[in-house]
C-alpha cells in the first residue's frame, strides 16, 4: 500500500530534522580542526552523538513512511525534546532559529498522530 500524504508529509519532516542534525554533527567536526586540546573532547562526543541521532532519526523517518509502528516512539521523543529548546531559542532571542523548529516539531507531532491514529488517514 503506499503512503498517504499525511505520513509521507511525517516522514518528510523527520528526515529534514535528520539532515539538520547531520549538518550539525558535520560542522561540529570540521570545527574540531581550530578547537582548542581542552575542548576536543567534548567537540568529538558532540559531534558523534549530533551524527549518530541523525543516522537514527533517518532511519525512523524510513519506518514513519512505512507506516511502521515502532517508529512513532522516537519521532514523539524527538518532537517533545525539540519543543523546549525551541522555546529556549525563541526566549534567548534566537527566534530565526527556535520559530522554525519549534513549528517543524509540531507540525511532525501533529502529522504523525493523525497519520497512525485513523485508518481513514492511510
Amino acid at each position: 500500500m503506499p503512503p498517504s500524504r499525511t505520513r509521507r508529509s511525517a516522514a518528510v519532516l523527520v528526515a529534514l530534522q535528520a539532515l539538520g542534525l547531520l549538518a550539525v554533527g558535520g560542522f561540529t567536526a570540521v570545527e574540531l580542526v581550530v578547537a582548542t586540546a581542552s575542548n576536543r573532547a567534548a567537540g568529538a562526543t558532540a559531534a558523534v552523538l549530533a551524527l549518530a541521532y541523525g543516522v537514527g532519526l533517518l532511519v525512523v523517518a524510513r519506518g514513519v513512511d512505512r507506516a511502521q509502528r515502532w517508529a512513532r516512539a522516537p519521532v514523539l521523543v524527538t518532537e517533545l525534546i525539540l519543543i523546549p529548546v525551541s522555546i529556549g531559542l525563541v526566549q534567548s532571542g534566537r527566534w530565526y532559529v527556535g520559530a522554525p523548529v519549534l513549528l517543524a516539531a509540531a507540525a511532525a507531532l501533529v502529522l504523525v498522530f493523525v497519520a497512525t491514529g485513523t485508518p481513514e488517514a492511510d
